[in-house]
């Protein structure tokens, strides 16, 4: 039996343990919470990235004081 299926219909060692553990029944609420964790990574990006923007124009416009 290999370590880890191949496709999604293939059982391997991997799947086998989840199966027997029970933690197969979470696969899908797990998917749903890294779309959304990746989707808050990406909004927290794009505010981190505006944030050094202003900092970078708040120096500039220090400096001529």
């Amino acid at each position: 039996m290999k370590p880890k299926a191949q496709s999604d219909n293939e059982a391997g060692m991997l799947e086998f343990l989840e199966s027997i553990i029970g933690s197969h029944r979470f696969k899908e609420a797990i998917e749903k919470l890294k779309e959304v964790h990746n989707q808050l990574d990406e909004t927290r990006n794009e505010k981190l990235n505006r944030v050094k923007l202003v900092e970078k124009e708040k120096e500039a416009l220090e400096k001529p004081k």
